[in-house]
């Protein structure tokens, strides 16, 4: 057998594969340096397979994955983490409060990845939110008081852009414990429905308690204040029944891409949140 048969023997398992060569490493079995950093089999000479020029373990194949690289940070970044580091050694944060704002400055949220899916929970506010507090009101809330929060970081991103405020303010939602949504958009329970007719709340033939909402907040005789105190008075239904919130499919009413609503009647006592920093604002 000859030399240049033993070798196509050697690498006859990577046949129908490119290998890539070691960058701007010249090919010692061609004439000249393998185009494109890959080996032209129909060239192969004779060469001496004990030679410590032929390094085969440094072959590795054109189509490996490659990972992300790491986020890479801004000017705006480094002044972020001196202004921390400041804020650290005066006393005015803890260390976990400094670990944390780190965190956020090296890893900013991507408002054009879709989050929907992932699993995470979004907040996004026009004014920074300084502690919880479980007693806020406001005729806005579509579907009753609570605190509402998104998987979708797009959506989370408009709102904080509405509002009185004018700090707009990305906050990911992290959860104490398991919590018990009620499901807005399953059929009503006939017990349910008898309790919501019983509280004067008419379901006729709706369907799902989202529907119970939605035909609340169309009624023409009723003031905002009013249609917040039937969705209240719903609210405290099912926080005695063990409910710690509601859940529904938004984008209905805005014409958005569907995605996972959460609206938590307590927040203050089931809910932490943390504070994000936005790449695209960095860019």
């Amino acid at each position: 057998m000859s030399i240049v048969s033993g070798i196509k023997t050697a690498v006859k398992k990577l046949s129908d594969e490119q290998i890539a060569l070691p960058k701007n490493e010249v090919n010692p079995i061609a004439d000249s340096p393998a185009p494109k950093n890959t080996i032209n089999f129909n060239n192969l000479k004779p060469v001496n397979l004990n030679s410590k020029e032929v390094n085969f373990k440094n072959l590795t194949r054109i189509n490996k994955p490659t990972e992300a690289e790491p986020y890479k940070l801004k000017k705006a970044d480094e002044l972020a983490i001196i202004d921390a580091e400041d804020t650290y050694k005066s006393g005015l944060i803890s260390k976990k409060e400094y670990d944390q704002e780190i965190q956020m400055i090296k890893n900013p949220v991507d408002l054009t990845k879709d989050t929907r899916g992932a699993g995470v929970q979004y907040h996004g506010t026009s004014s920074e939110i300084k502690s919880f507090d479980n007693e806020f009101y406001t005729t806005m809330n579509i579907y009753g008081q609570g605190f509402y929060t998104t998987d979708a970081v797009d959506i989370a991103s408009g709102y904080s852009k509405k509002g009185k405020g004018k700090n707009p303010v990305m906050y990911e939602v992290k959860k104490k414990k398991d919590l018990n949504l009620y499901d807005m958009e399953k059929p009503l329970e006939p017990k349910f429905r008898q309790e919501l007719e019983d509280a004067d709340i008419e379901t006729d033939d709706l369907l799902t308690l989202r529907e119970v909402y939605d035909e609340l907040r169309g009624e023409e005789f009723m003031s905002a204040d009013d249609i917040q105190e039937m969705f209240s008075s719903i609210s405290f239904m099912l926080d005695s029944k063990g409910f710690d919130g509601l859940r529904h499919v938004g984008g209905n009413f805005t014409n958005n891409k569907s995605h996972n609503v959460e609206i938590i009647f307590k927040p203050k006592d089931v809910l932490d949140i943390k504070k994000l920093r936005i790449k695209n604002d960095l860019e």
